[in-house]
């Protein structure tokens, strides 16, 4: 990089530090203890005495870590360990807001200043903004033990620069309250901001971790009181800092509209000065010339000289004359060659500044081009996020509508009270046992109560006779405007020999049928009900023998109104004539917490066909099984539907 280039990036960087002003964070200094410790071992630090092995501890740990980074990461004083990578805050403002965050700073330079009795050091911290690297100025910071409770670390002030936030000013500092020799960690409570285009910060509890943990003797002189303290080291003159720090600013792809254009006008003016040298240059070439014609004519005088020299016959006067005329030809000739060489090197010199004043040109154009894009592409986001905005609230708009609709048809229609009677199996008494039947059936008798306000019944491990007592009892009270959920889980059994499907209770057995409960049995009891609505769920093998063989579709046209008033008799089985899994979701089967999960998303009402359409392909992608829907054979359905109507709410 030029010096004239480094000069205007200087000149932008003082401007933006100007406009931009202090970045204003939060400073903090005396904490209420200090605790040191070494292998698992702490103490308190709380004698004026210590001060001076503290700061030798501090300064051989930093030198030790000279040419090292450190990395800071967020804690918590009870825990003292890393909650997240860096310490992260929200920059406000700018062209793009966002998250930045500081992971570490690498140390240079590090060395004692007996004026101010501190540590310094010169740093580089690494600042990250929306994952993107910030172009950050080396700046000095100052570690001070003033006190046992006084040990604070405070950065000096630094530009930072990143194309969508601009140019910003960076301040850190840190209150110390913890020192880990084994570990090479100091923790405490820190303060950090950002001001200028986009400003931002924060403050909490951080952790310093040092890759490297240095001389550590001095804790047994802390621990001894016996002073340690650190030789005095002398710095680089404060201005050498500064001057290095704004060499290491060069213009990188943040440049702004108003820079490029400040880029524009030197060039014009770099262009002017070009022109004016090529003048110089030609101004040159005719003195040369001038020069030129001024020998010849001294020429001609020299040769009218020697004619006048040879009339007048004075021979050793014109050989004196040629001496001297050929020794100032021969200084006008050297004096005309060294000029030439001049003029040859001037012009090289101008073709080299012609052509840097080209690339810096075409690097302008490429940063506006750049420029455009990122301002295109900001655009175009910003119109994608309002369309999606635009979109969810159309969305949020239309479920609220039919939100209100569904609540509307639910207080306008009468649903009549409803009844489930839940049986759950896995203890058998010659059969295997099942794993989740009774667990089904709890959570679904539970689920049914609390959230659909069903009048519930649950039998567990139940008997033939418990069940056909059960479903005998809800024959004699139900009456025409009821509803009646039967869920089954257990055993089933097809008699292929009779075309018959079979619940198995806890007490059967398979070579004596007596306890066994066929569907025909089912469908009986079912007619004879006097219940509007009746529907039978069956996770259970070879339940599809309780249906006709011809499903359900799903109803376009049908209303709600039509479905409730219509008598229903149907089944919803796990699988068809197939065995079905007892296996599934930790204590549930597969149909069991797909019928419980379309259940539990269902806000308003929900029908049988419905909840067949949520069931069916989740239960055939997680087992070997298809659910069916359709009316019971022989059972008295009218073409109604069963309605779940969530009560919850």
């Amino acid at each position: 990089m030029t010096f004239r280039l480094r000069a205007l990036i200087f000149l932008v960087i003082l401007t933006a530090l100007c406009l931009t002003g202090c970045a204003g964070s939060v400073r903090l200094d005396k904490v209420d203890k200090v605790t040191l410790c070494r292998d698992g071992t702490c103490s308190t630090v709380d004698r004026i005495t210590e001060i001076p092995a503290l700061k030798g501890a501090l300064f051989r740990l930093l030198q030790a870590n000279e040419g090292e980074k450190y990395t800071i990461c967020a804690s918590k004083p009870e825990t003292r360990e890393c909650a997240s990578n860096g310490l992260t805050h929200y920059v406000q403002g700018g062209p793009i807001p966002g998250f930045g965050t500081l992971t570490g700073m690498e140390i240079e330079e590090v060395g004692y200043d007996p004026s101010v009795d501190a540590i310094v050091a010169v740093v580089d911290p690494d600042i990250y903004f929306i994952g993107t690297p910030l172009l950050t100025t080396s700046h000095k910071t100052v570690l001070k033990v003033t006190e046992p409770r006084q040990i604070s670390l405070v950065d000096q002030e630094s530009y930072t620069n990143w194309m969508a936030v601009g140019n910003q000013i960076f301040s850190f500092n840190i209150a110390i309250d913890y020192i880990d020799t084994s570990r090479g960690i100091l923790g405490g409570w820190y303060g950090w901001g950002m001001a200028g285009i986009g400003s931002g910060g924060g403050s909490g509890y951080a952790l310093m971790t040092f890759p490297k943990t240095g001389d550590d003797s001095w804790f047994a002189a802390i621990q001894d009181d016996a002073p340690l303290l650190a030789a005095p080291v002398t710095l680089a003159q404060q201005d050498q800092i500064a001057q290095k720090a704004k060499d290491t600013v060069a213009a990188g792809p943040g440049t702004t509209a108003e820079e490029a254009a400040e880029h524009a006008d030197n060039l014009a003016r770099e262009q002017e000065r070009v022109t004016l040298a090529e003048n110089v240059l030609a101004e040159e070439a005719k003195r040369a010339e001038r020069k030129r014609q001024e020998i010849s004519r001294r020429k001609e005088e020299l040769a009218k000289k020697e004619e006048l020299a040879r009339g007048k016959s004075q021979k050793d006067v014109i050989t004196a004359r040629k001496i001297e005329t050929e020794k100032i030809r021969r200084q006008h000739e050297a004096q005309l060659l060294k000029e030439q060489q001049l003029l040859e090197q001037e012009r090289k010199r101008l073709a080299e500044v012609r052509a840097l004043a080209e690339t810096r040109r075409q690097e302008l154009e490429k940063l506006r081009q750049e420029l455009e894009v990122q301002q295109q592409e900001a655009l175009r986001l910003k119109e994608e996020r309002l369309l999606a905005e635009q979109e969810q609230m159309r969305i949020e708009a239309q479920k609220a509508t039919e939100r209100k609709r569904l609540e509307s048809i639910r207080q306008a229609i009468h649903f009549g009270k409803y009844h489930a009677l839940v049986i759950g199996i896995n203890s058998y008494t010659s059969l295997p046992v099942l794993k989740t039947a009774v667990n089904d059936a709890t959570a679904i008798a539970e689920l049914l109560q609390k959230k659909y306000n069903f009048s519930t019944t649950l039998l567990v491990n139940a008997s033939r006779g418990d069940i056909l007592k059960s479903l005998s009892g809800y024959r004699k009270k139900l009456s025409n405007d009821d509803n009646l959920l039967i869920y089954y889980a257990g055993h089933g059994w097809l008699d292929e020999a009779a075309d018959e499907g079979y619940w198995l209770p806890a007490d059967a057995t398979l070579d004596d049928p007596v306890e066994w409960i066929a569907n025909t049995t089912i469908t009986t009891t079912l007619k004879a009900m006097n219940a509007k609505h009746v529907m039978v769920v069956a996770d259970s093998c070879y339940a599809g023998k309780l249906m006709r063989g011809i499903q359900f579709r799903k109803k376009e046209a049908r209303v709600l109104e039509k479905l409730a008033e219509k008598r229903t008799r149907v089944v919803l089985s796990s699988g068809g004539l197939e065995p079905v899994s007892d296996d599934g979701y930790g204590k549930h089967s597969v149909f069991a917490r797909a019928f419980m999960n379309a259940l539990d998303d269902n806000k308003a009402i929900l029908d049988g066909t419905q909840l067949f359409d949520l069931i069916r392909n989740p239960v055939m992608a997680a087992a070997e099984q298809t659910p069916e829907y359709a009316d019971i054979y022989t059972a008295g359905h009218e073409g109604g539907d069963f309605l779940f109507v969530r009560r919850d709410k």
